[in-house]
């Protein structure tokens, strides 16, 4: 049996937080880093923090620092990409240090961004014999592997959508905003190139990753919004949206291949109800519909545990996180792939020889 792996936490915010919890107490794991951007947690004890005993571990501000600690894996759960350069430097002195990365924001399929992007990668994994791998929930869970496991009924497939539903009663209103929530309409539909092209960028990978999995050829991507507004004042706890302002929002992502749309993957932010996800696979001899909810018990379909006021899709994006962790560590250099045991392919030959969803 090895040594814990060694794991530093970059960011400790929902999703960084999640992880930490996670992470405590288990044999196999050993929490050597946090790093915070912001000031106010600088010097906090990380079991204090999480809700436990003193652990004698602090928070830092300081990356060099923490960059320079042993440490056999990175948890990336920072802020999504807003500084792609920066998050790439980041990453990339990581790897080179010969340190693991699984990302929450970012990676979940490099290639998209072309040879010299992901060569320059691949080559800070080489120097630093170390492997990077994106995942979550969405994109990272859900459509890449539990959709795309369910495509193992058909021998022929058309298509393949996903739906989901993210209760975000409890998220920071100021977050939101920038995405159009709690904003005048006329605010939240005016050009945001930027926004649009962080968003795209996330959910291309996903479908671009997909569609050579289950078709073998590259897709093209289009992206919709749709905004709704509230009826009346709708009060939360990180604040009010006014009536007439954004409330739920939608996005819609497709991807098509020679034309025909075959990929679809659809997020809706809500303010009440389960956190769900609607999968959807239309093909022969079987096509499979599944509707799945979250809970943090069935029992009484409660969605925090009694102390516990961790919601649950930090949960359930930093799980699949915790379990990459050795497969990453163990995996050769370069980048790692989600992996299913198997899936539709245009010539299932091909299933004998792959290591992950794409080769």
């Amino acid at each position: 049996m090895r040594d814990p792996y060694k794991i530093i936490v970059w960011g400790p915010g929902a999703v960084g937080t999640a992880c930490l919890k996670l992470l405590h107490g288990r044999a196999e794991f050993e929490v050597v880093g946090v790093l915070a951007h912001s000031a106010s947690k600088e010097g906090l004890d990380v079991g204090t923090f999480i809700g436990e005993s003193p652990s004698g571990l602090k928070i830092s501000t300081d990356k060099e620092s923490v960059l320079a600690l042993d440490a056999d894996c990175v948890l990336y759960c920072g802020q999504p990409p807003i500084d792609p350069d920066g998050m790439n430097a980041d990453t990339i002195a990581l790897l080179e240090s010969g340190k693991n990365v699984i990302s929450a924001t970012a990676y979940f399929y490099p290639p998209y961004h072309g040879e010299d992007y992901a060569r320059r990668i691949e080559d800070a994994c080489i120097a630093g014999g170390s492997s990077l791998h994106g995942t979550g929930e969405q994109p990272g869970f859900f459509f890449e592997r539990i959709a795309v496991a369910l495509t193992g009924m058909c021998t022929e497939l058309e298509s393949v959508t996903m739906e989901e539903y993210v209760n975000v009663s409890g998220t920071s209103l100021e977050t939101m905003k920038v995405f159009g929530v709690g904003q005048p309409l006329s605010v939240a539909e005016a050009p945001n190139p930027f926004l649009d092209n962080l968003l795209m960028t996330v959910f291309a990978e996903e479908l671009t990753q997909v569609g050579l999995a289950l078709f073998g050829k590259p897709v093209e991507i289009s992206m919709q919004t749709n905004y709704s507004v509230a009826d009346e004042d709708l009060v939360l706890k990180t604040g009010t949206i006014a009536k007439g302002n954004v409330s739920n929002l939608e996005y819609i992502y497709s991807a098509t291949i020679d034309g025909k749309e075959r990929l679809r993957t659809v997020i809706r932010w809500v303010f009440s109800g389960d956190d769900r996800w609607i999968i959807e696979v239309e093909g022969k001899p079987v096509s499979i519909r599944a509707d799945i909810s979250a809970y943090a018990s069935l029992v009484d379909r409660s969605h925090f545990r009694p102390g516990d006021e961790t919601f649950l899709t930090s949960y359930i994006t930093a799980m699949p996180i915790i379990q990459a962790i050795s497969v990453v560590c163990e995996a050769a250099p370069g980048f790692v792939s989600p992996s299913v045991f198997t899936h539709h392919t245009p010539d299932f030959r091909d299933l004998g020889t792959r290591k992950s969803i794409v080769g």
